[in-house]
């Protein structure tokens, strides 16, 4: 579990307080570049999660977005947004699956709606989602929470493999980086997103003894026998 300052969080999160409820809600603003910015909802919203009820505050009309199908191993076909409601109107998440969405113009995009998947433990707000489990496969993804700094096991659930690797799209440049694990670091810096934003995970399967690995330890064996026997000589 990852536990955050309540001052960082504080900057986004705020408790709303009535004679009848309370509840923890929130804010953010996506500063949004034309042409694909890889985003994601990290919030739960009433009566749901779809486009026509979270995406619309500054959303610049002519705008698409469309859903990432890890099956299919591609993209939905795409919504459009008119300027008041999406052509496809397809469902945030839920817990930080991410979308595309490709502006005509530089905006900013306002997400709002109840914290989830944080408690609150004296000053530090402690992040406590669990992933599911996923397969081998390409996904887009954010954490399932509204906070900065978000790590490979935070969001996929569990430490990188060998040959993970994670591609992260600067929307000001249009440019992917990727950057994969070694089995001992990451050759191209460490993953960590920001508020709001997704980006691809390519997993892949834990990796099993390799033949290498098992001639390395017939041929240690042979030298320990090798000794043993030479010396009852």
């Amino acid at each position: 579990m990852k536990a955050i300052s309540g001052k960082l969080a504080l900057l986004i999160i705020c408790v709303f307080a009535s004679s009848k409820s309370q509840a923890t809600v929130g804010f953010y603003n996506l500063s949004i570049s034309p042409g694909d910015n890889l985003i994601a909802d990290q919030f739960d919203n009433s009566p749901n999660n779809t486009l026509d009820n979270v995406l619309t505050t500054g959303v610049a009309a002519g705008s698409t977005f469309s859903q990432w199908d890890p099956a299919a191993n591609g993209l939905l076909p795409l919504s459009t947004y008119n300027g008041s409601s999406w052509s496809i109107d397809y469902a945030f998440g839920p817990n930080g699956v991410g979308g595309v969405l490709n502006s005509p113009s530089n905006t900013t995009v306002t997400f709002a709606g109840s914290v989830v998947n944080l408690n609150a433990f004296g000053t530090n707000l402690v992040y406590t989602f669990t992933p599911p489990a996923r397969g081998p496969g390409t996904y887009l993804l954010g954490l399932a929470a509204p906070l900065s700094g978000a790590t490979f096991q935070e969001i996929v659930g569990r430490a990188p493999n060998i040959g993970d690797s994670v591609s992260s799209l600067d929307g000001s440049t249009q440019i992917y980086t990727t950057t994969t694990f070694n089995g001992l670091v990451w050759n191209n810096g460490t993953p960590s997103l920001a508020v709001g934003q997704a980006d691809f995970f390519t997993l892949v399967a834990a990796p099993e003894p390799t033949m290498i690995a098992l001639a390395g330890a017939g041929a240690a064996t042979l030298l320990i026998f090798r000794r043993r026997n030479s010396q009852a000589r």
